[in-house]
């Protein structure tokens, strides 16, 4: 439950579609006391409600299932430890958010995840950037970035890509304009062509907030637009 994988529209559309069937199930196996099969139902019913914008509701059942399963180290409780602290980070809870966070990494480097630690850490470095502690996230990348070349997985291209990303996005908080265009505009293709769209988007981002910079308004309104097409 936690990989170098991104949750697709493909796979997210009949989740969506199912959402009250998920919803009902979930409610049962909490019922029934069933941890695992309670963990892996929930997430998804978890990514369906961050997916639709009702972050509190996905908090709150990942909280319920955080508390379940407090004594099991597992890659659900690490998954679901990771998706609570990006949520968290969404609403400004960056305490929650980094606390989260910083167990799903323990969790990850204990159980050997690499792609899940390296996950945890960029959501890290989010934190870290929203926070502006610029030279805190520049460090957390170079711990990430080799622990993600050693994921395992065939979508590996693209997820070293995604990681260096955000390293490029601190390089845009700096307003180092240069070095973050320089490096999106390497990553973007293989983003692309391995389907990581949400990320896709921030380097679209990222690259019209360059153009803008130069005052090319054209190419930045254009780039902009294609960002939150995505």
């Amino acid at each position: 439950m936690v990989g170098t994988y991104d949750i697709s529209a493909e796979l997210l559309e009949p989740l969506a579609r199912d959402h009250d069937n998920l919803h009902a199930a979930l409610r049962w196996l909490l019922d029934q006391a069933r941890s695992e099969d309670s963990q892996f139902v929930g997430t998804a019913v978890a990514e369906v409600w961050r997916q639709r914008g009702q972050l509190g509701e996905a908090r709150a059942l990942l909280g319920e299932l955080l508390a379940l399963t407090e004594l099991e180290p597992s890659s659900a409780r690490a998954g679901m430890l990771l998706l609570a602290g990006q949520l968290a980070s969404y609403q400004g809870d960056f305490a929650s958010a980094r606390r989260l966070l910083e167990e799903s990494v323990a969790l990850c480097e204990a159980l050997d995840l690499p792609a899940g630690e390296a996950r945890a850490q960029g959501r890290l470095m989010e934190v870290d950037r929203a926070e502006g502690h610029y030279a805190a996230a520049r460090a957390r990348g170079t711990v990430m970035l080799p622990v993600a070349a050693l994921a395992d997985d065939p979508a590996r291209p693209g997820f070293e890509a995604s990681c260096r990303m955000w390293v490029a996005l601190v390089d845009l908080a700096e307003c180092d304009y240069a070095a973050a265009e320089r490096e999106t505009q390497q990553l973007l293709p293989v983003i692309e062509a391995n389907g990581w769209t949400r990320v896709a988007g921030y380097a679209l981002m990222a690259l019209g907030m360059c153009a803008a910079e130069r005052r090319d308004l054209h190419k930045a309104h254009a780039l902009l637009e294609a960002s939150l097409a995505r």
